[in-house]
């Protein structure tokens, strides 16, 4: 279905949105609707059978490098749905070549095309005139240089959504640069159920009611993660160009494995803004717009299936610059697969430690990818991850990240309470909650008590039948001492080491000082490389612009950058020893699972704590 700029012109909606600029600038409604016209024009996509073709043909070149693996089940269910309502796909951002591989999927399966979003800086004349009338809407980054122009992205996007039409965008913004779920970007989530509400539903069909439908793409290799790392490090990110988009094709001319695909279970948007506005206790949408964005992006990670590569990494990073051999590597996996099997988390393909043959075929894999480097003139290979490979390293184990995060947080919170002192379960739960709030920007937390049940679980698996027990101090470290699988050195070490790196920073900073959070990002990533190379903080993953940004926005939500008042010196102090104190704990479990690796597991959390 293709909406035509010239109907929209005509509209009684672009009318009022003109009329209501043009009053509230106080500008001449001529001028609006002429810039009003410019901006259409820009946003206005339609599909054409030559172009559609054209665009097709392309983007199978472009994606050659992977076979789609699709599961079937989620296909079928997405035929249902779409046969009578407009689909809004959401898949997760991982790739430049996410949307050419859903794109390939789709049209395999027989699907019409759909709308698809793109930022105004992949329009690459001339691949952006054929995109354009093959579905592609290009959007500015920013939009704060005129009034004019979101409103028409806003009326384009609630007339998309009324006339039925199908449209598939990132919730993130941007490709993730960490390789776990970025925070959604909330405006054009905004406008899509804006435009849902708006519309008159007494004259609208079930049938036309659009479908939230979540998308996970997992790679076995990705050719894009040297750049992203170096970006990462502070590089900065290369402009797109033509000749960017025919150095990105020749990439791919290499095999890379497949491209995992996961189809969740479509939802209609309606239901997620009831869900969000019990949630927020409020049909304020100022405050049931975000709790939409989290729903969604939490049902992306709950497809997002846990791959080969992102195990291999999961053992291989933070060794403390160790290189390991086979069989060290599958004492880490072995209890990771058999958690995995036990929570029935998806997994791209079976891996296997009782046959080392799989792992080193993915070591091969991430070898040649130049992500591992080996040794083989000794008595047996060792592997291991450069250290200036590391962020790329991280990107594929940050995949995983989010089925692990409530057992790290849990492992770490343990160790905080028995050094503490006191009752341990409760002090576990206040640490538990303590750590959550620090890492509230990085991973998607679930409401308080559900946070609480998933914790109660996790505790299950190490420790069945734990609330009908006593515990002590050593009761609790004999528990994880028992427990062979340790993930908060893996999943949550890094982001914390970061952020201390940030508010060490802060804390050593005169009295009445204010920063600007991208600034303080900035200068904080070359420190955190200077920490990790004089071995003060554990892993070059934490010199990461990501990471450190979020730090930031941790720091001035505390009001820690810009407060002059009297105490913000002492506030700063605080925040950086109650991280130092976190990631103090985090180490513990760290050394415990280094004395795992190389087989000397007796009481290494006791000796850990208390030789910390």
């Amino acid at each position: 279905m293709t909406l035509r700029r010239r109907a929209i012109l005509r509209s009684d909606e672009f009318a009022r949105v003109v009329s209501g600029l043009a009053e509230s600038a106080e500008r001449d409604r001529r001028d609006v609707i002429r810039e009003a016209q410019g901006d259409l024009r820009e946003l206005s996509s339609s599909f054409h059978h030559f172009s559609v073709g054209g665009m097709d043909r392309f983007g199978r070149w472009l994606s050659r490098a992977y076979e789609i693996d699709v599961s079937p089940d989620g296909m079928e269910e997405l035929r249902r749905v779409a046969a009578g309502h407009p689909i809004l796909l959401v898949p997760n951002h991982r790739s430049y070549l996410d949307a050419f591989i859903l794109r390939r999927l789709l049209a395999d399966e027989g699907f019409p095309p759909h709308y698809t979003l793109a930022g105004a800086n992949l329009a690459i004349f001339p691949l952006s005139v054929v995109a354009r009338r093959s579905g592609a809407i290009y959007i500015r980054r920013s939009t704060r240089e005129s009034a004019v122009y979101p409103a028409m992205l806003r009326l384009y996007l609630e007339l998309l959504v009324r006339s039925g039409a199908s449209l598939a965008w990132y919730v993130e913004g941007g490709r993730t640069r960490t390789g776990k779920l970025r925070a959604p970007r909330l405006g054009v989530l905004r406008y899509l159920v804006d435009g849902m509400r708006l519309a008159d539903t007494d004259s609208i069909e079930p049938h036309r009611e659009p479908y939230i439908v979540p998308v996970s793409i997992v790679y076995d290799q990705q050719a894009e993660l040297a750049a992203l790392g170096r970006e990462e490090s502070g590089e900065g990110k290369s402009a797109e160009s033509l000749r960017w988009m025919v150095d990105l094709g020749r990439a791919q001319g290499t095999p890379r494995g497949k491209a995992h695909v996961r189809i969740g279970t479509p939802v209609t948007l309606a239901s997620c803004v009831e869900a969000a506005e019990r949630r927020a206790g409020s049909s304020a949408m100022e405050k049931v717009i975000p709790h939409v964005g989290i729903d969604v992006s939490q049902r992306i990670n709950a497809i997002t299936p846990v791959s080969p590569a992102a195990l291999i990494t999961f053992a291989l990073l933070d060794t403390d610059g160790r290189a390991v051999t086979v069989p060290e590597a599958t004492r880490v996996l072995r209890p990771v697969l058999e958690y995995v099997e036990r929570r029935r988390i998806p997994m791209t393909s079976g891996l296997s430690t009782s046959s080392p043959d799989a792992l080193i075929e993915v070591l091969g894999t991430l070898e040649r990818e130049g992500v591992v480097s080996s040794f083989a003139g000794g008595q047996e290979p060792v592997y291991w991850v450069p250290p200036e490979r590391a962020l790329e390293a991280a990107f594929y184990r940050n995949s995983l990240s989010h089925w692990f995060v409530n057992r790290a947080v849990a492992e770490a919170a343990l160790v905080m309470a028995v050094r503490r002192g006191g009752d341990v379960v409760d002090g576990a739960w206040e640490a538990a909650l303590e750590i959550r709030s620090l890492l509230r920007f990085e991973f998607f937390f679930t409401t308080t008590d559900e946070f609480a049940a998933q914790i109660r679980e996790e505790t299950s698996v190490v420790a069945p039948g734990w609330d009908q027990r006593a515990w002590t101090a050593d009761g609790a470290l004999e528990v994880l001492d028992r427990a062979r699988m340790r993930t908060a050195h893996h999943v949550i070490g890094p982001f914390l080491d970061s952020y201390l790196v940030l508010a060490e920073y802060l804390a050593d900073q005169p009295a009445g000082s204010t920063f600007a959070a991208d600034a303080l990002a900035r200068a904080c990533v070359p420190l955190a490389r200077q920490r990790y190379l004089q071995r003060t903080i554990a892993s070059p993953e934490s010199a990461s612009m990501t990471i450190m940004t979020n730090a930031a926005k941790l720091a001035h939500a505390s009001g820690l950058l810009t407060d002059a008042s009297a105490d913000v010196a002492e506030r700063r102090r605080a925040f950086a020893a109650g991280l130092c104190e976190v990631v103090e704990c985090v180490g513990v479990v760290r050394r415990a699972a280094l004395e795992e690796m190389a087989g000397d597991a007796d009481r290494a959390l006791t000796r850990g704590t208390m030789s910390s």
